[in-house]
């Protein structure tokens, strides 16, 4: 059952690919004042190095 709506919710819904369109798109939910704040700490989050 469960393995049936998220088949469903992929085959209807548009999934972003590249991050910076993800984040485009989750930032349409951040509130005016906090902005500055969440798009600081993205920075932050994806200009770290990965370890191997």
């Amino acid at each position: 059952m469960i393995y049936s709506k998220l088949m469903h919710y992929t085959s209807t819904s548009q999934v972003q690919c590249c991050i910076s369109h993800m984040t485009r798109s989750s930032m349409k939910f951040v509130p005016y004042k906090d902005y500055k704040a969440v798009t600081s700490d993205l920075k932050k989050i994806y200009r770290l190095v990965t370890v191997a």
